[in-house]
């Protein structure tokens, strides 16, 4: 979510005498302590923000900041884990509410999923399938309906009977299940291990419903938003195959999805061109990926 959203109305809430702050998560706010490290759900630019008291840190949606001063209510103290000399201001979550996510390092015994959202996701899970097939792969759903002709059970699927499948939702098996036509569609916590685990692959999946379950089963996966810069841009980016009006409901879709998965997103990848996508991406699964991990406190 970028600065001037989470901002803008705590600025003119602080130019009044009888300012009234937002009520973040009180376990966060009381749990942080110098030393700390900070995951920022948000964009944040000092230069557009006329209230910090000194010079403030740019942050970046997925940023990792160390907090060195918390007693301030409205600004406290931190580096970037780049920048560990360059101690700046950064806004309190008086000011951005639960816009901060504490992490720890960890080592993880599986490569973390991907998790792709966004009007691009597909042009991006395609791309990284045909371009760097020994990183990432797919998982096998299962599914009640019929196989087709050109299928095979295993490896396009693993079809099942309803009651079969039914009894593994009762088991709770699954990360994510949905209906379609009248069959049943899901992904097990097995099938995305098998890939992370045995093949040491991300494996890549596409919706932000199954993180509270990965969550669960102390899976982590890296979480992306992938869109265009403009609805003009994506109608190009998607090589017509969408027409304006899909374009702009898709666009909207996108912002939509910000707003309700800020917290979840390691980077909101919006470009001008696939390849700047599929780039920016890869450069943050990288730069996230590398042993040890950060991962939410609260969940460990």
């Amino acid at each position: 979510m970028p600065a001037s959203a989470v901002l803008s109305e705590s600025r003119s809430q602080l130019q009044s005498d009888s300012a009234k702050f937002h009520t973040p998560n009180s376990d966060l706010y009381q749990s942080v302590k110098p030393g700390c490290h900070l995951r920022a759900h948000f964009s944040y630019a000092p230069s557009l923000d006329p209230l910090v008291p000194g010079a403030g840190l740019l942050l970046q949606h997925g940023d990792i900041v160390q907090v060195t001063e918390c007693s301030g209510h409205r600004y406290w103290r931190g580096f970037l884990l780049q920048e560990p000399t360059r101690e700046c201001y950064i806004p309190s979550p008086q000011l951005v509410g639960d816009h901060y996510e504490v992490v720890v390092e960890r080592h993880l015994p599986y490569v973390q999923p991907i998790i792709l959202t966004g009007s691009l996701k597909n042009q991006v899970q395609d791309h990284f399938y045909q371009e760097r097939p020994e990183k990432f792969a797919s998982c096998v759903p299962h599914t009640t309906r019929a196989p087709r002709e050109s299928e095979m059970p295993a490896y396009d699927y693993h079809f099942v009977r309803r009651d079969t499948m039914q009894a593994m939702i009762n088991s709770e098996l699954f990360i994510e299940v949905g209906e379609f036509n009248k069959n049943l569609y899901g992904t097990t916590e097995a099938a995305v291990r098998l890939i992370a685990q045995r093949e040491r692959k991300h494996c890549i999946l596409d919706s932000c419903s199954a993180i509270p379950k990965l969550h669960a089963a102390k899976i982590y996966p890296l979480v992306f938003l992938t869109g265009a810069k403009s609805w003009r841009q994506l109608v190009e980016m998607r090589h017509g195959e969408i027409q304006e009006f899909e374009a702009r409901e898709l666009f909207d879709k996108d912002t939509e999805l910000e707003k309700e998965y800020s917290k979840y997103y390691h980077a909101i990848v919006r470009e001008s061109t696939l390849e700047g996508v599929f780039s920016k991406v890869l450069e943050t699964i990288e730069k996230y990926s590398q042993d040890p991990v950060w991962i939410p406190a609260c969940e460990w």
